[in-house]
């Protein structure tokens, strides 16, 4: 088998060029090497322990789901060739996706706020004119509460003309707003249009209650999180990717608030720039959005923070989708999945030169991940598989008695 120090050259040189990993598993390939006169089984003990410790050095931090430790077990390893057993979790079926109405509900769970728009209104009735602000909410029994600051020019056009629309978008924190309009790729929202519906006394207290419980709720949740979570949500920047955090300042009294329950009479999922789906309320109301979607915002922005995190995005672009990827970014997660956007060679231009371009891509979970807890489990395991898929394919065995 190669060296570990010709793996590693040749994977630079494959970078480079964009050369297909699956090239490597043709016939040819072996012939090649044996011409260059580089092929040769590893003969000398010292460096078949040192090959055998960088494995296991890998494997002892996959745990840990992309650490420092995994980084430098990741540049020893190229990871070339797809596992035969990893190819059932490619191939595409309903159960790998979720509903436009899952979709929905898993959007409206994972943020906090949205834009709400009312018909400006004056004395003389409704006009034709919008106005349009950021506001906050949160959801309760599958609707939106939203909390309108008390001078908002919403509360006065909902007097006259309760119709109103909110439009919320998939959480898009850290680089990841800034790289979707660079690429003039709209996010995932959806849109929402009903009415407005004040609450009284009795039911604002309520409300805010029920928000108090929830943001309690979700800190205790943080609490009681094992290490392969907590050192994910560690790498993101709570203050704005954090419900709790972006919630609590509307229990203080500090700013006067108006709260509406939103009652949506229809909902519509947007994807990209033109493609839109009118969901069924009965649905909607039917589905139930996934428990990681509190947390989502955190997660990714906890991946995508993280270099090491980053790397472990690009090998499993590389073992399961067989995608030679630059960079990666962790563009949503749900329970089946993550939507990655992959840094991957483009077509050859007519100067015969090729430049690197964002592609989004769809990571599957061999299992369903209910929680969160789950969901870093599956990380984790997607990392054991393909350090084994890396040991199978290199030949090198993972412990110093195996043959």
């Amino acid at each position: 088998m190669l060296k570990v120090k010709d793996w590693d050259k040749f994977a630079t040189w494959a970078y480079s060029v964009g050369l297909p990993f699956n090239a490597v598993r043709d016939e040819g390939f072996q012939d090649m090497i044996n011409a260059i006169g580089e092929y040769g089984r590893v003969s000398d003990d010292d460096e078949n322990d040192k090959v055998r410790q960088d494995l296991n050095l890998y494997i002892d931090s996959v745990g840990q789901f992309g650490s420092t430790a995994a980084i430098r077990g990741r540049k020893k390893v190229a990871p070339f060739g797809v596992h035969p057993s990893f190819l059932h979790i490619m191939k595409g079926s309903r159960t790998t996706v979720l509903t436009f109405a899952e979709k929905c509900k898993n959007i409206l769970a994972s943020n906090w706020q949205g834009s709400l728009n009312t018909v400006k209104a004056d004395a003389k009735g409704s006009k034709d004119d919008i106005y349009s602000s950021k506001v906050k909410y949160f959801v309760k029994k599958g609707r939106p509460y939203i909390w309108v600051p008390e001078d908002d020019l919403h509360n006065v056009n909902t007097v006259i003309d309760e119709r109103g629309s909110l439009s919320v978008t998939s959480p898009l924190p850290g680089s990841l707003a800034n790289l979707l309009q660079s690429l003039k790729k709209p996010p995932n929202r959806i849109a929402l249009v009903g009415e407005l519906v004040p609450l009284g006394d009795k039911k604002v207290k309520s409300a805010a209650e029920s928000l108090r419980e929830t943001l309690i709720s979700e800190g205790e949740a943080i609490k009681a999180f094992s290490y392969s979570v907590t050192g994910v949500l560690s790498s993101s920047d709570f203050r704005f990717t954090s419900r709790a955090e972006n919630l609590q300042e509307l229990l203080t009294e500090d700013q006067q608030y108006r709260i509406y329950k939103f009652n949506p009479s229809s909902i519509t999922y947007i994807e990209g720039k033109e493609n839109s789906h009118e969901v069924d309320l009965k649905e909607l109301e039917e589905s139930k959005a996934d428990s990681l979607s509190l947390f989502s915002a955190s997660l990714i922005d906890g991946i995508n923070q993280s270099e090491a995190r980053r790397r472990a995005l690009m090998m499993f672009c590389a073992t399961y989708l067989n995608k030679n990827v630059k960079d990666a970014l962790v563009l949503s997660i749900d329970r089946k999945g993550l939507d990655v956007l992959g840094k991957v060679v483009g077509p050859i231009m007519d100067d015969g030169s090729r430049e690197y371009q964002w592609k989004e891509m769809r990571l599957l979970l061999e299992e369903e991940a209910p929680d969160v807890e789950t969901f870093c489990k599956r990380l984790v395991e997607m990392e054991k598989e393909t350090i084994k898929n890396v040991s199978s394919f290199s030949g090198l065995p993972l412990e110093p008695n195996e043959t």
